[in-house]
This record gives structure tokens, C-alpha cells and sequence, in this order.
């Protein structure tokens, strides 16, 4: 089986949403998230991770979001 021909057009974005930002928050999810990103983008380059809402914990995630050279398909951070 093919499995490229299972994708969307490339023309069709695939947004990913995260809406917690927070230190103090137990889900640390988004760190996870964004390190499988890196891997998502070869099969999927039109991928898009949208990270929504407030928090102390946006300057550590921003400095991942660089650290990984996602700044590219990463919005909210």
C-alpha cells in the first residue's frame, strides 16, 4: 500500500492546537508535541502547530520552538 497516497494535498494545512502555557500546569504535552514536529515535517511539510493562550512557561517553550527550527510552522509563542 501506498501510504503517500493516503496524505492531503500539500495545499491543505494541517493545523495542530495547544492551549495550555503555564509553568505551574501538569501537561507538559507540548514539549513533546514539538520534538515530533521535527519528524512530522518530512511526511507532512505542510504541517502547522498553533500554540493558544497565556503563560509563564512562553519563554521556555519559545526557546524550543528555535532550538528545533520550527519558528516556520509554529504560531502563538
Amino acid at each position: 500500500m501506498n501510504t503517500h497516497s493516503l496524505l492531503p494535498p500539500a495545499s491543505c494545512p494541517l493545523p495542530f492546537f495547544v492551549t495550555r502555557l503555564g509553568s505551574m500546569s501538569k501537561y507538559k504535552g507540548y514539549d513533546q508535541i514539538l520534538h515530533a514536529l521535527v519528524k512530522v515535517r518530512s511526511y507532512l511539510p505542510n504541517v502547522h502547530f498553533i500554540l493558544a493562550g497565556k503563560g509563564d512557561d512562553i519563554p521556555r517553550v519559545k526557546a524550543l520552538v528555535t532550538n528545533l527550527n520550527l519558528q516556520d510552522c509554529v504560531t502563538g509563542v
